[in-house]
């Protein structure tokens, strides 16, 4: 008689055929990720799963901004292909970078529970040709998240840009919720 896996074996055995990461692991929103599928898992919750938003301002853009953005994200996608690269596991959860429009990295639970989420990897959405703000990220296996953000500003016709540069840094604790060692949400000196 052959036992039928239980939910968390099954998310463990798709967690095992990703490639194992390589540290400091630095996410940009071009990076790509592998697709799996979790048709499996069509009883679960995948959809419209809320994210953490980290408001923040550098120069003239805004990443995260609350100005009528959608704070959710989806696990897969309607043919329930997830494109997830595995970051870590823990005896209580696992952590995964997620393409869902922009990098988000999250922490689940082995029933296949979000337990937090945070974008590693956006732009401001009003970038053009003159500016452009965007949020690229490094990870170190301590689960330490420097989430880095740059803005360009044109300068001249020729084509020159000034450029700011800022980082906040994050953890993922024993929980793992994502917790602030360091943010400032509108740059500056002053730590949170």
């Amino acid at each position: 008689m052959v036992v039928p896996l239980t939910d968390s074996a099954r998310i463990v055995k798709h967690l095992d055929s990703l490639p194992n990461p390589t540290f400091p692991l630095v996410v940009s929103d071009w990076n790509g990720t592998p697709t799996m599928s979790l048709s499996d898992f069509k009883a679960k919750k995948l959809f419209k799963l809320r994210y953490k938003l980290i408001p923040r301002a550098i120069g003239g853009a805004g990443i995260d901004d609350d100005n009528g953005i959608d704070s959710t994200f989806n696990l897969c996608d309607t043919d329930y292909k997830a494109s997830w690269s595995l970051v870590a596991k823990t005896p209580k959860f696992f952590v995964i970078e997620v393409d869902d429009n922009y990098s988000l990295l999250v922490t689940i639970d082995y029933s296949l529970n979000v337990i937090d989420a945070i974008h590693v990897a956006a732009a401001d959405p009003s970038s053009n040709d003159n500016f452009q703000g965007e949020l690229t990220s490094t990870i170190y296996k301590n689960l330490k998240v420097v989430l880095h953000y740059r803005y360009d500003v044109r300068t001249d016709e020729e084509g020159h840009f000034d450029t700011e540069n800022e980082e906040d840094i994050w953890r993922i604790d024993k929980t793992g919720h994502f917790k602030a060692i360091r943010y400032r949400p509108d740059g500056g000196n002053s730590d949170f």
